[in-house]
């Protein structure tokens, strides 16, 4: 689903992976973690996510 106020967009990473930092003007994200860990930077703040659910 993609329009302009709303973007959700289902990805799959492999392990250790690691992304280009980008530094959009506008964002509102949601992050859903089903397996292993996510860490993310938010204005130099490290934040680690943990999976959502429970198997």
């Amino acid at each position: 689903m993609k329009n302009n106020d709303l973007s959700i967009i289902f990805e799959l990473m492999a392990a250790k992976i690691v992304e280009v930092n980008h530094y959009p003007h506008h964002a509102q994200q949601f992050f859903f973690v089903l397996f292993a860990t996510v860490t993310i930077n938010i204005a130099g703040e490290r934040i680690v996510l943990q999976k959502s659910i429970r198997w």
